[in-house]
């Protein structure tokens, strides 16, 4: 397969189309949830899980032959066990049930599942790499699709699905309901981004792929660009397995005209190491995303402190993508000239006021202030 002259990713070839928002529906929008390995240990993934399902508006059932009841919900020995066929399982159980878990749920007809055992490729060793094919082939022979393994979780704030082990992920549930949406490799740094709940930003999805067996960043954006609560996309990743994917996903945000934040980690020689024995990605070259970007109309954010900001500002234009001009208002004239070096050096277009919007401001401003028809 060719690739870019960046030396970066692939730029032809689709293994495989992302997957549609029906294919990924029961995964990030469940209406029923069973949680393998449900725990009323204090501090467990299977305690907090539940505990942060606590908003949930559907319904949640615990498996595990050693409770009745887990959190207030109801508690079943197995998953063939429960009244109804679950839409996600997030499997909760170590590494060495986790393949036996995933052809369970597949076999009762749930249609998405969450891991969170580690141990697989992001270690590098045969065992690893073999154990998390088997569940690329496990997803690939029954539809299920599955996020991770070695993934934090997702949190989809409408219906309240915080299907996460984070400590009190539910506080982001009862913040400000918003639709800027995160889609990360690493679980703990999309969290930091999520935790700008606590800046009165709000979110309206945090996906978590993890290393990405089935279900990747690529598809979560695709997920996103049709899914109507989400209007702003932020991506914090290391890389991508396929450039071609990756490209797909974001023409498609594009096309729906929701603006796409990317951030890559993983940038030199050292961190792309990091980055492999992280999630087990390939990080690939920064001149190869950064292209890819600009390619596909994404917007590429090279610190991670802009992310939150640029989002923001993308989501107070409800109308659609941004117009090329820019206008600035200022209280200060220093302030004004500041902005005005900085849309020039970015090539953005400070057109001149249209003379009805010069003469209606002129109304409104008083005089010791200005309001410019042209550049100063």
């Amino acid at each position: 397969m060719r690739r870019m002259a960046e030396g970066g990713f692939v730029t032809h070839t689709i293994e495989r189309d992302v997957f549609s928002h029906q294919d990924l529906d029961g995964l990030i929008n469940p209406q029923v949830i069973a949680v393998v390995g449900a725990s009323a240990t204090p501090g467990g993934f299977g305690q907090r899980t539940m505990e942060n399902l606590r908003h949930f508006t559907g319904r949640v059932y615990g498996v595990n032959p050693r409770y009745d009841a887990v959190e207030g919900r109801p508690c079943f020995p197995s998953l063939d066990e429960l009244p109804e066929v679950p839409d996600c399982v997030i499997v909760c159980v170590a590494k060495p049930l986790v393949l036996r878990t995933l052809e369970d749920a597949a076999r009762v007809g749930a249609r998405g599942a969450v891991v969170y055992a580690s141990g697989f490729s992001e270690t590098g060793s045969d065992g690893g790499v073999v154990d998390q094919e088997a569940i690329a082939e496990l997803s690939q022979r029954t539809g299920l699709r599955v996020a991770g393994p070695n993934c934090v979780g997702l949190t989809n704030v409408a219906s309240g699905g915080a299907m996460n082990f984070m400590t009190d992920a539910g506080a982001v549930i009862e913040g400000a309901a918003g639709d800027i949406a995160i889609v990360s490799q690493s679980g703990a740094l999309g969290y930091t981004v999520l935790q700008g709940v606590q800046r009165g930003i709000g979110f309206s999805h945090y996906l978590a792929s993890g290393n990405s067996a089935d279900v990747d960043v690529c598809d979560f954006i695709a997920y996103l660009a049709e899914e109507p609560t989400a209007k702003v996309i932020i991506c914090l990743m290391e890389g991508v397995k396929s450039g071609a994917r990756f490209l797909q996903a974001a023409q498609r945000a594009e096309a729906a005209g929701k603006p796409l934040i990317v951030y890559k980690a993983g940038n030199g020689e050292k961190s792309g190491l990091a980055a492999m024995s992280h999630t087990g990605t390939l990080a690939g070259t920064t001149a190869a995303y950064a292209a890819a970007c600009e390619r596909a109309g994404a917007v590429w954010v090279d610190n991670l402190e802009s992310l939150t900001e640029v989002a923001s500002f993308f989501a107070k234009n409800p109308g659609g993508p941004i117009a090329p001009g820019v206008g600035i208002m200022s209280t200060s004239g220093g302030a004004g000239v500041i902005n005005a070096d900085k849309a020039e050096y970015h090539d953005l277009d400070l057109s001149p006021l249209d003379p009805s919007t010069s003469r209606a401001l002129s109304e409104v401003v008083p005089a010791f202030g200005r309001s410019a028809t042209q550049r100063t």
